[in-house]
């Protein structure tokens, strides 16, 4: 009898736990989620720029200030993100073909730079203010490759 008496004081306490343990769980969820797509986006992100610096640092594409040339490589990144997703505009493409870079010699090389920045929004977990999570991040990829030319 004692025992009857035991679980019929524990009934409905795991109910209880469930209650207190969804949200927590909802938003485990939804970080889970977020933060995969966030960085799926950044890597394809990050693959656009190496991708564009390798073609500014082919010697067809010495651009010497030439704006058609450097429109010609943006259009390059921005077509390679567009096809895996990510949908960036020209002006969120910044290229640099007269980049220093040291090697541990010392010695100076001139490489291309390709950097591409993008506001990432985090729709599921804006609305979530009372975390400190903010409503839109800014995700960047940068690359650089020695000019060939």
């Amino acid at each position: 009898m004692r025992r009857t008496r035991r679980v019929r004081a524990e009934a409905g306490t795991q109910i209880a736990e469930l209650a207190i343990m969804t949200p927590f769980l909802l938003l485990l969820v939804l970080i889970i989620i977020e933060g995969a797509a966030m960085v799926r986006t950044h890597q394809v992100l990050n693959n656009a720029a190496r991708e564009g610096a390798r073609l500014s640092s082919v010697g067809d594409n010495q651009c010497s200030g030439d704006a058609t040339c450097l429109t010609a490589i943006q259009g390059a990144v921005v077509q390679y993100a567009a096809e895996n997703g990510v949908t960036i505009t020209t002006a969120q493409v910044t290229v640099n073909q007269s980049k220093a870079v040291v090697q541990p010699s010392g010695i100076a090389i001139s490489a291309s730079q390709v950097m591409v920045t993008r506001p990432y929004p985090l729709p599921l977990l804006s609305g979530l203010p009372w975390f400190g999570i903010p409503a839109t991040v800014t995700l960047a990829g940068t690359a650089e490759f020695r000019n060939l030319y």
